[in-house]
């Protein structure tokens, strides 16, 4: 339910899991059917492995992510059980993750993006996670006159690590 920097996919695929809980929910309340959606924070398992992740950047995060929780997936299937039992709809196994819900959920966005910036670690990207070949490619597709390799600068103090200023012979 919030965002991860460096997890673009990741978060998009959970995102459509909440989304189609959701529709599931109001099409199933006619026969009596439960939805449960369970949305932890990372806790202790193998999950860095198993994703193979292909970005450097986001399989260091994560392994620090599931390394720093206190819940295992024991407490966290125990915590599932009693919310089901209930037929409670959004479970939020983890008091971090109930509280950032909670704040992207009531905060005025700037404010909550703001948090979540500060809270990010900023490290900048190895050179070759730019796929520098197929940015140039398009770049000189959509910009005929671009001639040359460009020198790529990185700005690793934005709001994203993936800030890049792209300079050619002819052209910034």
């Amino acid at each position: 339910l919030t965002s991860v920097a460096s997890a673009g996919s990741y978060c998009a695929s959970k995102a459509g899991v909440v989304a189609l809980s959701e529709t599931l929910r109001l099409e199933l309340a006619p026969y009596k059917i439960g939805v449960s959606v369970v949305c932890p924070s990372f806790f202790r398992t193998n999950l860095a492995e198993s994703l193979g992740a292909s970005s450097a950047g986001f399989k260091d995060k994560l392994e620090h992510l599931l390394s720093q929780s206190s819940l295992t997936a024991e407490d966290v299937a125990e915590c599932i059980y009693r919310a089901v039992a209930r037929r409670q709809y959004l479970v939020l196994p983890h008091p971090t993750g109930q509280r950032a819900y909670r704040l992207k959920r009531f905060l005025p966005n700037w404010i909550y993006l703001k948090m979540m910036e500060k809270g990010s670690a900023r490290r900048e990207r190895k050179a070759e996670e730019l796929p520098l070949a197929a940015v140039d490619l398009w770049l000189k597709q959509t910009l005929p006159h671009l001639s040359g390799t460009p020198v790529v600068t990185q700005y690793s103090g934005g709001a994203s690590n993936w800030t890049y200023r792209l300079r050619y012979a002819n052209d910034d």
